[in-house]
């Protein structure tokens, strides 16, 4: 995902070996997803992007899918866009209420009744 040219020679190197022995179970499972979750990070402070939630490129998949939310994607639509085979999954993980949704909620809510607030 984020790779120099020599990053991605040496990877080619790695996968050659370990495909020959047989590895490459431990490849995807480890190596793969260190190695892009750190170049993410490694990124993200070049970018000066500070989080106290600890950053992986997951993140950006999570982020996707909270946007959607609030932009009023409906549920199913949002399920179907993440991929979840289980609408509780969306719901649980991608679906934030945040301050700005409530107030925005709110004052909708407000202008119905004649609020106008």
């Amino acid at each position: 995902m984020f790779l120099t040219e020599d990053r991605l020679n040496l990877i080619k190197e790695k996968w050659a070996q370990w495909k020959n022995e047989d590895k490459v179970n431990r490849w995807k499972n480890s190596v793969m997803v260190n190695n892009t979750n750190r170049d993410f990070v490694v990124l993200c402070r070049r970018a000066g992007i500070i989080s106290s939630d600890r950053l992986s490129v997951h993140c950006l998949r999570k982020g996707y899918g909270t946007n959607l939310a609030d932009l009023n994607t409906p549920v199913h639509t949002l399920k179907s866009l993440m991929g979840h085979s289980n609408i509780q999954t969306t719901m649980k993980f991608y679906i934030q209420n945040s301050d700005a949704n409530s107030m925005q909620a709110v004052r909708r809510l407000e202008e119905m009744m004649g609020g106008g607030g």
